[in-house]
């Protein structure tokens, strides 16, 4: 079985990239969950199941990012950097940058010339 060493800085680890309303729902619950929020993965795994479960889909899916959120952030360094978008926002991985939205889209037809 390998070991692995978490300080090794020759560990390659990519941003934690999570959507703002995520985030913030996962700030929360982990607050209500009390000091160092014990459990708080379990949890929105097992809300997550539960509200799939009872047929709920929107539900669901809100709790299993909150779920992905929390073991992301559980499972890279300490080191690495968490990558908020907002609305409308994504993110480049090859640059390592956030793409923000285009104000206006460009006109495809030009007819009113």
């Amino acid at each position: 079985m390998a070991e692995y060493d978490d300080g090794d800085p020759t560990r390659e680890e990519g941003p934690v990239v999570v959507r703002r309303t995520i985030y913030e729902a996962a700030l929360r619950f982990e607050k209500t969950m009390g000091p160092g929020a014990p459990g708080a993965i379990g949890e929105a795994q097992d809300r997550a199941e539960k509200s799939r479960d009872a047929g709920k889909p929107r539900t669901a899916a809100k709790w299993w990012a909150i779920y992905r959120y929390l073991m992301s952030v559980a499972s890279v360094g300490p080191r690495t950097k968490a990558v908020i978008l907002k609305p409308g926002e994504k993110y480049d991985y090859e640059n390592d940058k956030v793409i923000k939205p285009r104000a206006r889209q460009p006109r495809s037809d030009k007819g009113g010339r």
